[in-house]
């Protein structure tokens, strides 16, 4: 047993050091290459937090005490919120942080920091951990039938969820303590683990798809041949836009292929690959929005209310049309309106 017990600890350092090579690696990837953006550096920095966890979670890399472990675990602390950042900047093109995800994903770092404090503090971050990722499960479930990028959709299925599920193990873990005094065995498992993860992300996201992380569209339909099949589908679902499907209040692209009389996955082929749209909620919006700057310009319909002109050009609420009107123009509807008004009034007077 004293033989062996070395060997394991040995070849558990040797796992986790390949991990944490592999995970600088994937950093530099994306981080090194210009222009630096949001979704890149989301990446970058889970992958360097990610080495500081490897090193302070390994009772054998000898990170204990000191300030160099103090540091390292200060960048640890960040983990889970990383993990939550990055799975929300792949999975959705336009994100924007809300208010309450700002304030716990603070509250996690800063409990995660005096965790030492008291029992109740470290709990408070448990919570904090599975209240980010049941939303991020949320996320996940809710954007898979309009996602529009095959590879993204079949990735969310099992790489994320996995992710989620080994990030509250060990959350769980250390909340109630039972991370200390664990067997070798279990430091050994646990660096296969995350290596495995960092080389299949790596893998993936480099090779199998490198575009997902890219925000401008993809190609236009002018850059690319297509078949005669997939021209005529392009050819109805510019005729059904054209007669204004996309007011229809709750469209889904189950809906919308059924219309046109085709499957899901060639109507989703047609607007992601075709048509260069990664979400079909961006897509069917872009016409909404268009509608409703139109609407929102003329001087005929100025005692309209906002709501009302949301109902029309087909969002259910205002809360919706308002982000993605936005996300649009920079601006919100209100302030279109009154900046288009009054650029009219003033060419009347002119």
């Amino acid at each position: 047993m004293t033989r062996v017990m070395p060997e394991l600890a040995n070849l558990e350092i040797f796992l986790r050091g390949g991990a944490i090579a592999t995970l600088l690696i994937c950093a530099a990837i994306f981080a090194l290459p210009p222009p630096f953006r949001r979704k890149e550096g989301s990446v970058a920095a889970l992958c360097l937090a990610l080495c500081a966890y490897m090193a302070v979670s390994s009772p054998g890399l000898g990170f204990e005490t000191g300030l160099t472990f103090v540091l390292l675990a200060a960048v640890a602390a960040a983990v889970p919120v990383l993990i939550y950042w990055v799975a929300l900047e792949l999975f959705q093109d336009d994100q924007h942080f809300a208010g309450w995800q700002l304030f716990t994903c603070a509250l996690i770092i800063a409990a995660s920091w005096l965790s030492f404090t008291s029992v109740s503090v470290g709990i408070l971050r448990g919570a904090g951990v599975i209240v980010i990722f049941s939303h991020l499960v949320g996320v996940i479930i809710a954007g898979d039938q309009g996602d529009l990028i095959e590879a993204r959709r079949h990735f969310r299925r099992w790489f994320l969820l996995a992710i989620a599920a080994v990030a509250m193990v060990i959350t769980a873990l250390e909340i109630t303590g039972w991370d200390r005094g664990l067997p070798v065995g279990f430091y050994l498992l646990h660096a296969v683990l995350v290596w495995c993860l960092a080389a299949v992300f790596l893998i993936w996201s480099v090779r199998v798809d490198p575009t997902l992380w890219m925000v401008k569209r993809q190609s236009t339909p002018s850059e690319v041949s297509h078949s005669p099949a997939q021209r005529a589908l392009i050819a109805r679902i510019n005729t059904a836009m054209s007669n204004n499907l996309w007011e229809r209040e709750g469209l889904t692209l189950s809906q919308m292929a059924q219309e046109l009389g085709t499957q899901d996955h060639r109507l989703r082929s047609a607007i992601n690959q075709a048509m260069g749209h990664r979400n079909f909620s961006s897509f069917i919006n872009g016409y909404r929005i268009e509608r409703a700057k139109s609407l929102l310009s003329d001087p005929d319909a100025a005692d309209r209310t906002v709501l009302s002109i949301a109902y029309d050009v087909g969002f259910a609420s205002l809360g919706p049309f308002n982000r993605a009107f936005r996300d649009a123009t920079a601006t919100t509807p209100t302030a279109f309106r009154q900046a288009a008004l009054r650029s009219d009034d003033s060419a009347g007077k002119g």
